[in-house]
């Protein structure tokens, strides 16, 4: 995007505010890199502040954490299907849900880079 100074103060300032964070008992309290891969690039396409940037990155952490979250919860369905085929003793229908889990979750990271391209489509309006 050519502007390295501001990524780098908004990314920096974002890090700031993620330092703190734990994640007890596997609980995710944001999704760090899902927030910068957002607000930077529409910060740098739209020329907004690095203040009104964190504003924005910090929602967009949380929906992430959102999308994880039910990506994994997608990723459940593929296991009750290999449990039900094995309690059958058909192996070859038990491993297929294993190899194509991975492949039918990603939707659920093709988001990003789309949303990442609205950058584009605000700089335009």
């Amino acid at each position: 995007m050519g502007d390295l100074p501001t990524a780098m103060l908004i990314g920096g300032t974002l890090q700031l505010i993620y330092f703190g964070t734990i994640s007890p008992g596997g609980n995710i309290p944001a999704d760090e890199a899902f927030a910068a891969c957002i607000a930077i690039p529409i910060a740098i396409q739209t020329g907004i502040s690095a203040e009104v940037a964190v504003s924005l990155a910090v929602p967009v952490g949380l929906l992430g954490v959102l999308l994880d979250t039910l990506r994994r919860t997608y990723g459940t369905v593929w296991v009750r299907i290999a449990d039900k085929a094995a309690e059958k003793g058909d192996r070859k229908a038990s491993a297929t849900p294993h190899s194509s889990a991975s492949q039918n979750e990603n939707p659920f990271y093709a988001i990003n880079p789309s949303i990442n391209l609205s950058a584009h489509w605000l700089q335009c309006c």
